[in-house]
């Protein structure tokens, strides 16, 4: 990678690229939040149903959901809190989970916008079953994809010269992320690459303003402290936050190595649904290339075809996170089998906006002219 982390990448002037003579800097991304949002919530009757689906509108699961104690609102609390409100402003589940998906889906493309507007990146992504989760989706993911695109999105901007991003940034999305939702914690490797940079062939560590780590490390234990305070307004909750972030039979998680460990983890399963195969067997691989394919199949294309353009260092935090992406896959068990697609879709956004970045031009180090995002 380039001696210059991001020679590629411009600073993008907020409201620039396209937008004509004498309209408001915010004209374009509020017109792209209403339509992306309508078109989001006009498309509901083709959702396609999640993993948890059916357990959050089945009559005997519906008064369990809004329990505090139950797994989700100690999973994943902002995306739970919500899902409901606007369940609570709409008066029925189905309504409330399709308006917030909407709503999630024009925030996830005025995000987009900001981010970059080569078509090659919003193809690479929006082509993803990612997109499926703002279209009446039953599930908690909208909110997830909104932040872990807001994370990736400021750790790519941190690199770049110029742009006022630090570390303390990307650590405040990040916390927000995992707020969000516990799967978030996954990528939180890609932050360290902020920390360090390659000059004249040797690594060294990467200048920051004074206090940047610091106030990136006050923000993490926000996020811990933020993620306990239910359960430490009720000392009785401790033993079912800890349950959830620590334990929550944790390895069970994991794909079965053998099938006597399979045996073992669904003898455990009250439902006896989880635990479909084991590892490398072609049941196992079948789901785990069906979804990278569903959820990165134009990524997966663009990547292919452009990865020797990849040479500025701004595509680190995308690499390592894609590379956590796919081990994650690999290892963690899709408990409800192809209907999890929606939770391993959030696996593959750093590869797609990697893989659309690198066709785009955005990480080539040679480039004189660097981008513009509406490039």
């Amino acid at each position: 990678m380039s001696d210059h982390p991001a020679g590629s990448l411009g600073a993008p002037p907020i409201g620039a690229g396209g937008l004509q003579s004498g309209w408001p800097a915010y004209a374009i991304p509020a017109a792209l939040f209403l339509s992306g949002a309508a078109i989001f919530f006009l498309l509901r009757p083709f959702g396609v149903p999640g993993g948890d689906s059916e357990l959050l509108t089945s009559p005997q699961s519906m008064a369990l959901y809004w329990r505090d104690s139950l797994v989700y609102f100690m999973r994943e609390p902002l995306a739970h809190q919500i899902a409901l409100q606007f369940h609570l402003a709409a008066g029925d589940l189905a309504l409330g989970m399709a308006l917030s998906g909407a709503f999630c889906g024009g925030l996830f493309l005025v995000l987009l916008w900001e981010f970059c507007r080569s078509p090659m990146v919003w193809a690479a992504v929006l082509g993803s079953c990612l997109t499926w989760v703002f279209v009446g989706h039953l599930e908690l993911y909208a909110p997830v994809a909104v932040t872990l695109l807001l994370y990736f999105m400021l750790l790519v901007r941190a690199l770049q010269p110029g742009s006022g991003v630090t570390p303390f940034h990307a650590a405040l999305a990040l916390a927000l992320a995992y707020l969000t939702h516990k799967l978030a914690l996954f990528f939180a490797p890609a932050l360290l690459c902020l920390a360090f940079e390659r000059v004249t062939g040797r690594w060294r560590i990467r200048p920051w303003p004074a206090g940047a780590w610091e106030r990136a490390l006050v923000a993490i234990i926000a996020m811990c402290l933020i993620d306990m305070l239910p359960a430490l307004a009720d000392m009785a909750g401790v033993h079912h936050i800890l349950y959830i972030t620590f334990n929550e039979h944790f390895l069970d998680m994991i794909t079965p190595l053998t099938p006597s460990m399979a045996r073992r983890l669904e003898a455990r399963s009250e439902t006896g649904m989880f635990f479909l195969f084991t590892f490398g067997t072609p049941l196992h691989l079948a789901h785990f290339f069906g979804f990278i394919l569903a959820s990165a199949p134009l990524g997966l294309v663009l990547l292919a075809r452009h990865w020797r353009r990849i040479r500025s260092a701004a595509a680190l935090p995308l690499i390592v996170a894609a590379v956590i992406g796919f081990l994650w896959i690999l290892l963690w068990h899709p408990r409800c089998g192809w209907r999890d697609w929606d939770l391993f879709s959030m696996g593959t956004l750093p590869l797609n906006l990697l893989g659309g970045g690198a066709a785009a031009g955005w990480f080539d180090a040679d480039a004189a002219n660097p981008p513009h995002p509406a490039h």
